[in-house]
């Protein structure tokens, strides 16, 4: 996969990732979230989604940080989600988590909008929100 220069450019049609804005993500049954942005695998569609077939769940927070990276977070924890980022929409700040357990990401570190972001299931994808300013 390519670098991308925009978020969009990963849903070429001959891409084998979807990165898709804004939808329902279902946990469980009873149990959904609505990030701004998920990555999954072309092959397995949005019908296919779960925890385990989510390489990354992005949300974009101002007035919803404090529950993004609070009671959000530990839900995505909770369910096994691999990887999400919370960016902090004022400051260009991210959150990244890692290694989900059932109370909380046992990684968690902040990186500033310079630093050079990349997921850890998505081979070649980076991100820098300081070039997006």
């Amino acid at each position: 996969m390519r670098r991308p220069s925009s978020f969009s450019s990963l849903t070429a049609p001959s891409d084998p990732l979807l990165f898709t804005p804004a939808t329902t993500f279902r946990l469980s049954d009873d149990t959904f979230l609505e990030p701004d942005f998920v990555v999954y695998d072309r092959a397995i569609g949005l019908e296919g989604l779960t925890a385990a077939t989510c390489r990354l769940a992005i949300e974009v927070s101002d007035s919803s940080l404090a529950y993004d990276l609070g009671r959000k977070a530990t839900i995505y924890a909770a369910f096994g989600v691999g990887e999400l980022w919370v960016i902090d929409a004022l400051r260009l700040s991210t959150r990244i988590h890692r290694r989900p357990s059932p109370t909380c990401y046992q990684l968690v570190r902040d990186e500033r909008a310079e630093a050079e972001l990349a997921a850890e299931r998505i081979e070649a994808f980076q991100l820098r929100l300081s070039d997006h300013m």
